[in-house]
């Protein structure tokens, strides 16, 4: 397969808007109608837009006049069929511009608000410090795009075309002179032409990110910005593609997703994607959304709107997708999440316990064996909490803030909220420090997302979510009878919490209510209530045979939270496959995530066809193809298509068996969407043959009692609207 040293959109239109404004003439004489492609009319950013006219069905497209104020830019317009004409306006002024075109009669127009591409449109105040890194971005020809020319990280746009060479499995750099080499070889398209295999390669910067666009492209034929016409390699579709990990941000960052890219460009795919849309770099979905709309701006002004936009990204990845689809709909018209979880605020409670329970168990009296470990963790195996520098959990998210050098703390929990967690990039000086530095970076996973969650008044830092207020770990594990009543009762003593700066404390940790109302008003608990317009194919590598925290269960909470709120889950499908060996990583082998894109295209395409009356959710559900099924891959790749369940029924069940985590063992739901349990007075009833002097000790850890798990978590609530707009940290609202 073809790997692209690529440093790493759905036709939303995005937002298409059409206003025909009556300003005077005879409401007979034909209107024009006029739609801004390249992005919503309050967010068109860089000076320019990619604008559409139609003429009404009694005039001539020659006959109509377009003008950018008091500027006519006719001649900017090119005739694409249809009775349209689309042209990039430029010269757009920061805020208010207002296009128009008239057909002799009354003219239509649209009000357009213009910012600059440095950002931010609607995530808020950036956060700082932001290290730039365009020195750091290395591209195919070990070049890069050199330093910085300012505070937002910009530097000069690069394009390389590289070429597939008869035979080849690794690209090369197209010769700058004519003619094309004769070892270039050819590619079939999924919409069945042929095409050189040359790959355009963009790579530029944006809202403080570095971009890259690649896509099949023929210099000696094609050329941009062409946008409405055809290209030689391009299929008219889209791969939005997001990084994995989970980190606190302060960096431009110098990776994308890492993924093969062979089949998505030699099938005719554009991909895109930027440095700010890896979690690793920085766990902020809305960065990431507001990057995404910016960059997708970008290939629409060159490319034209594609048919749809397909996400795509592993881990952190499929974390983006899900928030990004749900809290912004129109970027993303299907989603690939691979080996994903809903999102960051409801993964961190279970692997945050993880150092609780370890601390507990080396703190019990009472000996605590492999398999009462595991059975209080609800993972596949305890060395998913715990297993070391040498655990492939340890490994895979210690290192993935893609930093260039190893992280100074090693461990996931409580690697996650510790403060001082920051990139080598960050001097050890500015970092903060409670004595000598308590202004300095902090590093925390809440800390990244303070403009999100808010700031705590108390403290000056961010607000932290994190609760586990009267969680009765391994509640489940003593109803079954793996653990004695002594050991639950140590195990609640000794497990305490977290304090602010993310260090073991002994007593319980509390999130403040204003944290809870953000993370689920604004979503960061995601509800999923939008997720019903987009198709899920949700896949992932098997990979809990061995320590690593991708556990399946994150696929079952996803389905089970797009029931609770939108009462079905048709169109969420869900995929297992063994990991790709010998490697013990989560991802999927090549073939599986080639048969994943092949079947979500045929989902995608048929919706974007599909004219007949309907909502988008009636459509998403209609044009699932027969074929495309829940199911698993076998150890030689064979398909077996049976419907999942997490009681592990059935052949795929037997191979690759749902596991829980600490809360769900604690009693919590399935869909984890509780990060404060509301609470309840403890019932002796609950504990058989208890004595008084331990469900004394148990009143004595559990003051204000123990959660309720039927009752909705402290401050859940709807999300507030999509299309949020931050104005300050802690505070959004509608666009």
């Amino acid at each position: 397969m073809t790997t692209l040293h690529f440093r790493g959109l759905s036709a939303l239109a995005l937002a298409v808007c059409v206003i025909a404004a009556g300003c005077g003439g005879s409401s007979s004489a034909p209107t024009p109608e006029i739609s801004v492609l390249s992005s919503r009319l309050d967010m068109v950013t860089d000076g320019s837009a990619l604008v559409q006219v139609k003429a009404p069905s009694d005039a001539d497209l020659a006959n109509i006049k377009v003008a950018l104020g008091s500027r006519d830019v006719t001649s900017e317009f090119q005739q694409v069929g249809g009775g349209a004409m689309v042209g990039l306006v430029s010269g757009l002024q920061t805020g208010k511009n207002s296009i128009a075109a008239t057909a002799g009669g009354t003219p239509a127009s649209v009000e357009v608000v213009n910012s600059l591409k440095n950002g931010p449109t609607f995530s808020g105040p950036q956060q700082t410090p932001h290290i730039c890194t365009t020195d750091r971005f290395v591209l195919p020809d070990g070049s890069n795009l050199g330093p910085a020319l300012d505070a937002s990280c910009n530097a000069p746009t690069k394009v390389l075309y590289l070429y597939m060479p008869v035979g080849g499995t690794a690209l090369k750099l197209l010769p700058a002179t004519a003619p094309l080499p004769a070892d270039v070889s050819q590619v079939t398209l999924n919409d069945g032409r042929t095409a050189n295999y040359i790959v355009r390669l963009e790579t530029g910067t944006v809202d403080r990110a570095v971009y890259q666009i690649a896509a099949l492209f023929d210099p000696t034929k094609d050329k941009v910005p062409n946008a409405g016409r055809a290209f030689s390699g391009w299929n008219g579709k889209l791969i939005y593609v997001y990084g994995g990990g989970t980190g606190p941000g302060y960096v431009q960052g110098t990776a994308l997703g890492a993924q093969n890219f062979g089949y998505m460009l030699s099938k005719g795919y554009a991909v895109a994607s930027a440095t700010l849309n890896t979690s690793g770099t920085y766990a902020n979905d809305v960065v990431s959304a507001e990057v995404t709309s910016m960059v997708k701006e970008i290939f629409i002004k060159q490319f034209g709107v594609p048919l749809y936009t397909m996400g795509f990204g592993g881990s952190g990845g499929a974390i983006m997708q899900h928030l990004v689809a749900n809290n912004y709909p129109g970027l993303l018209d299907g989603l690939l999440p691979s080996n994903g979880f809903p999102d960051h605020q409801s993964l961190f409670p279970p692997v945050q316990d993880c150092a609780l329970l370890d601390r507990a168990f080396g703190a019990s009296t009472t000996a605590w064996t492999e398999e009462q470990k595991t059975a209080v963790a609800g993972f596949a195996t305890w060395k998913n909490c715990n297993n070391g520098a040498d655990s492939t959990f340890a490994s895979d998210w210690s290192n993935s803030y893609n930093f260039l050098a190893a992280q100074r703390v090693s461990r996931v929990a409580p690697g996650f909220g510790t403060v001082t967690n920051c990139s080598p990039l960050i001097l050890d000086s500015a970092i903060y420090d409670p004595a000598t530095n308590p202004g300095g970076v902090r590093c925390g996973i809440f800390d990244g997302a303070k403009t999100l969650l808010g700031i705590d008044p108390a403290t000056g830092y961010a607000r932290r979510p994190w609760d586990n207020v009267g969680v009765q770990y391994g509640l489940k594990s003593l109803q079954d009878g793996k653990i004695s009543l002594e050991q639950f009762i140590q195990l609640n003593e000794k497990a305490g919490g977290y304090d602010g700066d993310g260090r073991l404390q002994a007593a319980r940790t509390a999130a403040t209510v204003p944290a809870l109302n953000a993370a689920y008003a604004y979503g960061r608990v995601n509800a999923m209530q939008n997720l019903a317009m987009v198709p899920i194919l949700d896949y992932r590598a098997y990979a809990e045979p061995l320590p690593n925290v991708h556990d399946f269960v994150r696929s079952f909470m996803a389905r089970a939270r797009l029931i609770k709120s939108t009462g079905s889950a048709g169109n969420q499908v869900i995929w297992a496959a063994p990991p790709v060996a010998p490697a013990p990583g989560p991802s999927p082998t090549q073939p599986v995530v080639d048969a994943a894109i092949a079947a979500m295209d045929l989902w995608l395409t048929a919706i974007k066809k599909d004219s007949a009356p309907g909502a988008t959710k009636e459509k998403v559900l209609r044009n699932k193809p027969a074929t495309l099924v829940d199911g698993c891959y076998t150890a030689t790749n064979q398909f077996v298509a049976e419907t999942w369940s997490p009681s592990n029924g059935g052949t795929c069940g037997a191979l690759y068996p749902v596991h829980s985590d600490p809360r769900m063992v604690a009693g919590g739901p399935l869909s984890g969407d509780v990060l404060k349990c509301e609470l309840r007075a403890l019932q002796r009833s609950d504990y058989p043959a208890i004595s008084d002097a331990q469900f004394a000790r148990l009143n004595a850890t559990f003051p204000t009692g123990v959660c309720d798990w039927a009752k909705p978590g402290v401050g859940a609530a709807p999300l507030l609207s999509p299309w949020l707009k931050y104005t300050a940290p802690g505070s959004a609202s509608a666009m």
